[in-house]
Parts: C-alpha cells; sequence; structure tokens
C-alpha cells in the first residue's frame, strides 16, 4: 500500500538530522491507521538495522533511537507481547537486543517476557532465563514503578506463579512492588486478584472465594462462576489483559458467551 511505501521510504531515509521530522510523521500515520502501522513500522525498523556487529554502525544510530522509543511506547500496550515475537528473528539473542537498543530495566524485562510467552520451546527457555535474571536485579532506586503497566505486572505474575524456579523472583517483586495479598480491596484490579489470591490445589489454581469477600460484589460474583471452572489467572492471560482491566469489561465479555452451567 502506499502508506506501507511511505513508511519504509521514513525509516530507509532516517538520519539524526530528520530524525524529529520523520517521528511526527510516523506519530501521524499511527494516529490514522492505527496498531497495523505500529506494527509495521516495528518490522522496518528491525529490518533496516544491521544488528550482526556488537556495536551499532553509524548509519544505523537513528534507527536504533526511533526502534528504542518504539519499544518504550509499545510496552505500555497490552499485546506488546505479539509486537516483539512477530517482528524480532528468534534466534537473536534476548541480551543482545537490550544491550544494542540502551533500554532500561522494565523494557528489558518486558522483552524478556514476550519471549519467555513464546510458543517455540526454544525460545521460551531462553526468555526464562533472561528474565529470571533481570528479575533479582529489581531495586527501588532502579525502577520507577508508576511508569509500570499493570498488564506488564501481571504478566510477571503470571509467569512466575505458573513455571518452576521462580520463588526467589516472585518474592523480590512482591517485596519492590509492595503487593500483599491482606491488602487486596475493592480499588484493586480484577486482574491482580486473580493472582494474588492463595492456591487450591497447584500453584496454578486459585480460589478468591475469601479474598472476594473484601472486594466489590461484582468481583465475588464472577470469582464465584469462574471459580473450581477454570484457572482466573489463565483465562486472562488467553483472552487478553484488555478484555478483563476490570470487573465490568469482564462481565462484558463473558454476556457474550453461553451461561457456564451450560
Amino acid at each position: 500500500s502506499l502508506v506501507g511505501v511511505q513508511v519504509r521510504f521514513i525509516i530507509n531515509n532516517l538520519t539524526p538530522n530528520n530524525v524529529n521530522d520523520s517521528i511526527t510523521e510516523l506519530k501521524s500515520l499511527k494516529q490514522n491507521y492505527g496498531q497495523e502501522i505500529s506494527l509495521y513500522i516495528l518490522t522496518c525498523l528491525v529490518e533496516a538495522v544491521d544488528f550482526s556487529e556488537p556495536k551499532p554502525l553509524q548509519k544505523d544510530v537513528a534507527r536504533l533511537q526511533l526502534l528504542s522509543q518504539e519499544i518504550t511506547e509499545l510496552s505500555h500496550q497490552s499485546n506488546f507481547t505479539s509486537f516483539i515475537l512477530r517482528t524480532f528473528p528468534e534466534d537473536m539473542e534476548i541480551s543482545f537486543i537490550c544491550n544494542i537498543l540502551q533500554l532500561p530495566l522494565i523494557q528489558e524485562i518486558a522483552i524478556g517476557l514476550a519471549f519467555a510467552q513464546s510458543n517455540n520451546t526454544n525460545v521460551q527457555q531462553r526468555g526464562t532465563e533472561f528474565l529470571q535474571k533481570k528479575l533479582m536485579d529489581i531495586q527501588p532506586d532502579n525502577i520507577d514503578l508508576s511508569k509500570v503497566p499493570e498488564h506488564l505486572l501481571h504478566g510477571l505474575l503470571f509467569v512466575m506463579k505458573t513455571q518452576v524456579d521462580f520463588e526467589q523472583q516472585l518474592a523480590n517483586v512482591l517485596k519492590i512492588f509492595n503487593i500483599q495479598k491482606d491488602q487486596l480491596d475493592e480499588k484493586t484490579s480484577l486482574s491482580l486478584c486473580s493472582i494474588l489470591v492463595g492456591s487450591q490445589g497447584s500453584n496454578s489454581h486459585w480460589s478468591f472465594r475469601a479474598e472476594a469477600e473484601q472486594g466489590a460484589n461484582i468481583n465475588r460474583q464472577l470469582s464465584e462462576k469462574l471459580m473450581g471452572t477454570v484457572c482466573p489467572a489463565a483465562l486472562m492471560e488467553d483472552i487478553g489483559y484488555s478484555c478483563c482491566s476490570n470487573a465490568n469489561q469482564l462481565q462484558k465479555f463473558l454476556s457474550k458467551f453461553l451461561p457456564l452451567k451450560e
């Protein structure tokens, strides 16, 4: 399409001198054409950068700057994992991506989480190992908690709760983020409630009957419907964060299907 040609032309001719004008032009395209253009911009940037060298080539400096900015912006969207897995080669080292882009710790963790959720077992293993290391690096002085998207926190807690060898990382994250089960109330998002409640049977299935008693009625009603039938946290991972960012949104989504008793 003409828009795709325009995007590729902008990226192929990107220089330090025109980077600001190019960013403005790409921003306008994203506003007009939505997330498909964001995905295409990311794809074009990854294809245009020469990742074969350990240090950035001079011709790629502006593209790497823009790629880093795009990743930071997209990391606040709930479909960030899809963006990363659809654009970066599966055999590319995660640490190399983060180093060459000079990403802050929270974006490094977001990329590691994306690879850890890949359907490819080898990619998933590399992502998991990278994530295990980076989660132990989190400290109050090297991460701005106010800038951590809730969908990212939910994804991290889900992975740590459902995969082995994350006990230390889970304890560290809960401590740094000051997350405690006994402090859950009606203001706590439904997505985090599904992760933080106590377990029944295995570490991947939780009942939050007792915790939901402290919350709003709609949270309790939804949890009662889901409890014993599915793993709430896994359901939220499957249907996407935007469908369950709050109880009303999840209720609206579930209403499109047959009653659970059927």
